[in-house]
């Protein structure tokens, strides 16, 4: 009921700090809208900016632009292939499945010396 007071109270004019507080209230309502809107635009903008990926995740390797293409196109495959082995070779840490993951208790310590035979010259 507060509410069709409120409207009421705008549409004949009778309180000007009422006006005013629905004013603000409108404002508000169109900042947080157009906020919202550049976040869904710039999320739409940086999700169709992502490499596109192959299967399981992987990146696409880059074409190669022919024998006779110009210096602007193999430097631009090149740079491509670059970031193309730079993503696949890189570090990637955090969990590992339990079959590829090596038990360090079974071997010792990584950070331990390994033995090592003794060659005719140590002696």
């Amino acid at each position: 009921m507060a509410h069709h007071h409120r409207i009421h109270v705008l549409a004949t004019g009778k309180r000007g700090k009422e006006k005013e507080e629905v004013r603000s209230l409108l404002r508000c309502v169109a900042a947080a809208r157009r906020c919202l809107f550049l976040l869904l635009l710039s999320t739409g903008v940086a999700l169709l900016l992502q490499p596109p990926l192959g299967a399981h995740g992987a990146p696409l390797e880059p074409v190669y632009p022919g024998d006779n293409a110009t210096p602007e196109q193999m430097a631009q495959y090149a740079a491509e292939l670059r970031r193309y082995i730079n993503m696949l070779t890189r570090p990637r840490y955090g969990k590992r499945d339990k079959e590829g993951a090596l038990d360090f208790s079974e071997c010792g310590s990584p950070h331990a010396a390994a033995p090592r035979q003794l060659s005719p010259r140590d002696s």
